[in-house]
């Protein structure tokens, strides 16, 4: 059973699809370049070296899991999400009373430290 999905936004055609135990790299590497841009425009969520230090494992086994998915534009990686029914890190039991699915992303298109290097920023991808 193929687990990939196609969008079509303004920066061209983005496909979604499970990433692999062999994928835990670029998965952190997006992470940890979101992390540097939240932090140099003064927000204070994901600290530089959190993912690769503190959360490497838990990645791992989310990844082994099928929680995490890879979204590319003409294969290269370009965002990560993940997929789960709870993470107690996050969340100590799921908000409200659902059971629902909880999930976080983040995207190579905007981490860049200047908006213009990137050929993902201001194309909609967070809105896809």
């Amino acid at each position: 059973m193929s687990h990939e999905g196609l969008l079509l936004t303004p920066a061209g055609r983005i496909t979604i699809e499970r990433a692999q135990p062999s994928d835990l790299d670029t998965v952190l590497d997006i992470l940890e370049e979101a992390a540097g841009w939240l932090i140099s425009r003064g927000i204070d969520q994901w600290q530089p070296g959190l993912f690769r230090k503190v959360r490497r494992q838990s990645i791992a086994d989310q990844l082994s899991r099928g929680e995490v998915y890879l979204a590319k534009r003409d294969g290269q990686a370009v965002g990560t999400l993940t997929l789960q029914w709870v993470d107690k890190m996050f969340w100590a039991k799921p908000p409200g009373n659902s059971q629902g699915l909880c999930g976080y992303g983040a995207r190579t298109s905007t981490p860049s430290m200047d908006r213009r290097e990137s050929s993902f920023c201001g194309k909609g991808l967070p809105t896809a």
